[in-house]
């Protein structure tokens, strides 16, 4: 009988995929926000198969982003994969969802599209919201790199683990800042 018998299951799980992430050499790229994942996350997929091809990646299906889609994903890890691309929202009652899908990713590179008012009916405020999404840096790879929206406010001013890569549409200050767009 395989079964496990446990106090706290979901602590338990979140264990067991964190050490079963571990035993991949895969980078990690997460994609986060309040708005644009799913578009954001497609884009760069689309670059990542390009170089890596599809057998040595794996990507988060449409906008699949709970600690269970990156857990399913996770399971899927194989000496093969060279890239593991994992979108992560937020939302609903279930709080702690970017922090669960954090913890077991343990992301080498951490995207960040902006922080803006979705779900702020679960969290009260776009701090608390930001404060939640950080977590995907918080746990992430401490040499990783954190990729940032340098147009959103509270994105800009957050001082994150990681280094930081910014671009911008708005901000000339920001690393990559992109005019003339057509």
């Amino acid at each position: 009988c395989n079964n496990i018998i446990c106090e706290n299951p979901v602590e338990y799980g979140l264990k067991l995929f964190k050490y079963i992430r571990g035993l991949s050499n895969a980078k990690v790229v997460s994609v986060t926000g309040s708005v644009g994942k799913t578009s954001t996350k497609e884009m760069i997929e689309s670059v990542l198969r390009q170089k890596y091809g599809s057998n040595s990646m794996i990507a988060s299906a449409g906008n699949s982003n709970s600690s269970y889609k990156a857990a399913e994903n996770i399971k899927k890890l194989n000496y093969k994969t060279k890239v593991l691309l994992q979108e992560v929202g937020a939302g609903s009652k279930a709080y702690d969802i970017v922090k669960r899908s954090a913890v077991i990713l343990e992301s080498d590179i951490a995207v960040y599209t902006n922080i803006r008012d979705s779900h702020i009916e679960w969290y009260g405020s776009r701090e608390n919201i930001a404060k939640e999404k950080f977590t995907l840096s918080d746990f992430g790879k401490k040499e990783g790199l954190a990729i940032i929206n340098y147009d959103d406010e509270i994105l800009r001013k957050h001082k994150f683990i990681q280094e930081v890569y910014s671009y911008s549409l708005d901000n000339k200050k920001a690393d990559v800042y992109a005019k003339n767009i057509r």
